[in-house]
């Protein structure tokens, strides 16, 4: 059974951070990537709470039901001391850490900064090394996108649509209910911007950077 035993925000660094709650027992922390939010998880989640364990299900800043500050840093280093801020409040020891896509760049920098809370690590399609932002979402820093996301009548429905028909095998679960539950969260100009400055923020760097040092 899928029962949130929490679902709410914290303020973590002057923002509000969304998550969820599930179950009990051994600690997991889902952590989505761009364009996502928890709802990514929502198929996984009853089979791990029916196999014995506590779930956390987060939104990262910027994304999802979470805050989208304009001046916050949305790149994987500070959403992984968002993270490491958020689960260490909610009484999180030691446990799985589950990333997708950034997520598991962000899960991979938890690992390194703070390895007493890890104790496994699950990485699903992730980031790695200096394989990202892919092109799709590098080419958003180009100025030109504040004044294409930026007119009224832009769809980003149908650019979400036609990355998750490149990236997915399923496609035949590519419905609207299902694109309107990803882009909702970016929905109108103001979301559209949002979107654009999780995008920017993305930095080879911060994990390529301490893969070489390590």
């Amino acid at each position: 059974m899928n029962k949130i035993i929490e679902d709410g925000f914290l303020n973590i660094a002057g923002s509000r951070v969304a998550y969820s709650r599930y179950g009990h027992g051994s600690p997991v922390v889902l952590i989505h990537g761009i364009p996502t939010s928890r709802h990514l998880w929502r198929n996984v989640i009853p089979f791990l709470v029916e196999s014995g364990h506590e779930v956390f299900a987060i939104d990262l800043l910027g994304y999802g039901d979470s805050g989208k500050p304009t001046d916050a840093d949305l790149g994987i280093r500070a959403q992984s001391e968002i993270v490491f801020a958020m689960l260490s409040a909610l009484g999180w020891e030691c446990g799985t850490i589950v990333g997708h896509d950034i997520g598991g760049g962000i899960a991979q920098l938890l690992a390194i900064n703070h390895p007493g809370m890890v104790d496994h690590l699950v990485l699903i399609d992730s980031i790695l090394y200096d394989s990202f932002p892919e092109p799709g979402i590098s080419r958003l820093k180009d100025p030109i996108w504040d004044e294409i996301l930026g007119a009224p009548d832009f769809d980003l429905k149908t650019g979400f649509a036609k990355a998750f028909h490149r990236g997915m095998f399923h496609t035949e679960r590519i419905t609207p209910e299902f694109i309107d539950a990803y882009e909702r969260p970016f929905h109108g100009i103001e979301g559209r911007h949002s979107y654009l400055r999780a995008a920017r923020a993305l930095r080879t760097e911060e994990l390529s950077a301490i893969c070489i040092l390590r």
